[in-house]
C-alpha cells in the first residue's frame, strides 16, 4: 500500500464548511454550497471538492492581491537609503523625550 497522495484523488475529495477553519470561508460555504458528502467527517453538510476550494482561493488572490516586485523601484530605493538616518533621528527624539535614568529605579 502506498502512502503517496495523488493530486487527482485529493482534488475530488469533498470538504464541508465545518472542516474549514477560516470563519469567513466557512460561512460562505454554509450559505452558498450544496449539501454533499464530506470525506473528512464522513457526514453530509454544505461542501465543495478540494479542487473547487483551491480554485476559489486562487481566484480571490488573483482578484484582491498584487504580487510585490522582487526589486525596489527608484522611489523605494530612496526610502531604503534613508532608513539609517531615520532610525538615528527616531532614537534621538525618543531619548530626548524619555531620557535614560542613572541610578536605582526606586
Amino acid at each position: 500500500m502506498s502512502d503517496t497522495i495523488n493530486d487527482e484523488d485529493l482534488s475530488c475529495k469533498g470538504i464541508c464548511h465545518e472542516c474549514v477553519g477560516e470563519a469567513y470561508l466557512s460561512a460562505e460555504f454554509e450559505q452558498s454550497c450544496e449539501v454533499g458528502a464530506c470525506d473528512y467527517r464522513g457526514q453530509t453538510a454544505p461542501s465543495l471538492t478540494i479542487g473547487d476550494l483551491v480554485e476559489r482561493i486562487a481566484a480571490a488572490f488573483e482578484d484582491d492581491y498584487v504580487r510585490t516586485p522582487d526589486q525596489p523601484n527608484s522611489w523605494q530605493k530612496r526610502l531604503l537609503a534613508q532608513l539609517p538616518s531615520l532610525s538615528t533621528a527616531f532614537l534621538t527624539v525618543h531619548q530626548a523625550r524619555f531620557p535614560l535614568r542613572s541610578g536605582p529605579l526606586l
